[in-house]
């Protein structure tokens, strides 16, 4: 997609922004270095942003019927739910726990994809994608890319590696969709025929994978929100991928044997079941979200961050937005009401008008609020609960450094350690903001119109009921 390029007004701002930009981010580089330093000694440093949400459940795994040769057998939920589930199946590329023997093995597996990748026309192709070309004889798949999420290497990524993985594992029924922009995601989704499809594979980010199950549960196909959804992470954080492969560390970078290991699962078939979140804007409709919502200093970076989307900068414009947020330490307000967890409670489908005693109540003033349907920096079968998540709060901080070192943190869990730092789990939450505080919201990093109101909860399990996010 041929991309046009800036006007003379444009090539003005960026000469004009660019030392300023360049000795923001040499700033933010420094102090988030030393804030590092001290919490850990060592490492990568990295800003830790709202994308610090995703999914819980937990699964054992049933035989299932076979699809096109391919075993795809369900997760069923055997934790806190009655009767028969539907929740979405998601092919990401995760890492599970196994016996040793079997993780030497997919290690080998990948070394040899990665080996035959590099050079296609020396090396054999690996007998573990060629075995299973049998099993996956009449799969259809279609893939969705944004060229531009990222580094825009999409569309690299799909021909140097998707393809030949796909085709060497027996996948040659493929269709490509492009997206058009950012926004064009959900209703390019929408307007698919699912019927000729079998799996939907994203090469994108956080951003395009939110969009497409937004766009699924838009859909009026009756299985579109239990449709199987798989992802080549290719965006400026890929937080959700880290997320559901069990980094340690989501500041970390994902290589490219992070890519080939997913393309493998996923010529394997292997799916998981995801509950999902929601959140509903007064008098809108409930709509899916993967990573997380943020709101006050967070909100205000990721605008900030957006309006330095053109420059071509991909991390360091977030984290000189989020340093130049923290730097004003300024205190937001809102209302917020919350059912912790532990409440025996089921909270309603919709903003709910009276709110009984389990509700908790509080006004802030806070300089970070944001919600993470998923805890991170963990192994994956630790990091997902089920229809419950995190309200990530500070407040009352005294420095701008106190903010960086908490959310500098490479596991949610540490936040609990950190003063003026605090984590509420919750079954729902509704908020609304306080006076003139910022009304900016944003969901998966993706910016959002102002709100008066906002309430969220995750999908109950009926197939026709539940949003999916993969």
């Amino acid at each position: 997609m041929a991309l046009t390029s800036p006007s003379y007004v444009e090539r003005s701002k960026v000469r004009n922004l660019a030392p300023k930009l360049a000795l923001l981010t040499l700033f933010a580089a420094s102090i988030l270095g030393l804030a590092y330093s001290v919490n850990h000694g060592n490492g990568y440093v990295a800003m830790a942003t709202s994308r610090t949400a995703g999914i819980r459940g937990l699964w054992t795994r049933n035989p299932g019927p076979q699809r096109h040769g391919t075993e795809r057998g369900p997760l069923v939920s055997t934790k806190g739910v009655r009767g028969k589930i539907a929740l979405p199946k998601v092919m990401l590329g995760s890492i599970f726990s196994r016996p040793q023997a079997s993780v030497d093995i997919q290690e080998n597996n990948i070394n040899n994809i990665q080996k035959w990748i590099r050079n296609q026309n020396a090396v054999e192709v690996p007998d573990c994608l060629t075995s299973l070309r049998e099993r996956n004889k009449g799969r259809r798949i279609c893939i969705i890319v944004n060229p531009t999420s990222g580094a825009r290497k999409g569309l690299d990524i799909l021909n140097s590696k998707v393809l030949p993985i796909l085709n060497e594992g027996g996948i040659f029924k493929i269709k490509t969709l492009i997206t058009t922009s950012r926004y064009s995601v959900p209703k390019q989704v929408q307007e698919m025929d699912l019927d000729s499809v079998d799996d939907l594979l994203v090469i994108g980010g956080d951003g395009t994978l939110s969009g497409v199950f937004i766009g699924l549960g838009e859909h009026t196909h009756k299985d579109a929100m239990s449709f199987p959804v798989g992802l080549i992470p290719c965006g400026s954080h890929n937080h959700m991928f880290k997320v559901m492969s069990g980094f340690k560390n989501v500041h970390s970078k994902i290589t490219e044997k992070h890519l080939i290991s997913s393309l493998l699962r996923l010529v394997e078939g292997k799916t998981e079941r995801l509950p999902i979140p929601l959140v509903q804007s007064s008098g809108d409709k409930h709509k899916p979200f993967m990573c997380g919502l943020s709101f006050a200093l967070l909100a205000a970076a990721f605008n900030t961050s957006e309006g330095l989307r053109w420059t071509g900068l991909r991390k360091a414009r977030y984290y000189a937005a989020i340093l130049w947020q923290i730097m004003k330490m300024k205190q937001y307000r809102y209302k917020v009401r919350y059912l912790p967890h532990t409440s025996r409670e089921e909270p309603p489908k919709s903003l709910p008008t009276d709110f009984s005693s389990e509700w908790k109540t509080e006004e802030g003033p806070y300089q970070w609020f944001g919600f993470s349907p998923l805890s991170f920096g963990v192994d994956r079968e630790n990091a997902i609960n089920s229809k419950w998540g995190y309200m990530m709060i500070i407040e009352k901080a005294k420095s701008p450094l106190a903010i960086i070192r908490t959310i500098l943190r490479p596991k949610l869990s540490d936040w609990e350690t950190q003063e003026n730092a605090r984590l509420e789990r919750v079954k729902a939450f509704a908020i609304e903001p306080i006076g003139e505080t910022q009304k900016d919201w944003n969901m998966d990093g993706e910016k959002m119109k102002d709100f008066k109101q906002l309430y969220v909860h995750f999908a109950d399990t009926e197939p026709n009921q539940a949003t999916f996010v993969g």
